[in-house]
């Protein structure tokens, strides 16, 4: 009798076991390919950008073509220097 109990004791052990790791959520490690490891760098990069003006700087940093930094744009808010002051 006991050299049933004590492999059945083991396997439901391991069983046992190998649920709490599942249920812990403990998956393996999915790593980024390259293509999405380069798209999540030029997303950061861009924050803050929309428009027109993102899409554009997405394109050429996943290009490669040299964008360090999204160039910020110009911003128009009335307090320009035209006309001079009196």
């Amino acid at each position: 009798m006991k050299k049933i109990i004590v492999p059945a004791f083991i396997a439901i052990a391991a069983l046992a076991s190998a649920h709490a790791a599942f249920a812990a959520g403990t998956k393996p490690a999915r790593h980024m390919s390259a293509q999405q490891s380069k798209f999540a760098t030029c997303a950061h990069k861009s924050k803050g950008m929309k428009g027109a003006a993102h899409k554009k700087f997405m394109h050429d940093c996943l290009k490669g073509k040299g964008t360090d930094t999204p160039a910020k744009p110009a911003t128009n808010d009335g307090k320009g220097s035209k006309g001079g002051s009196k």
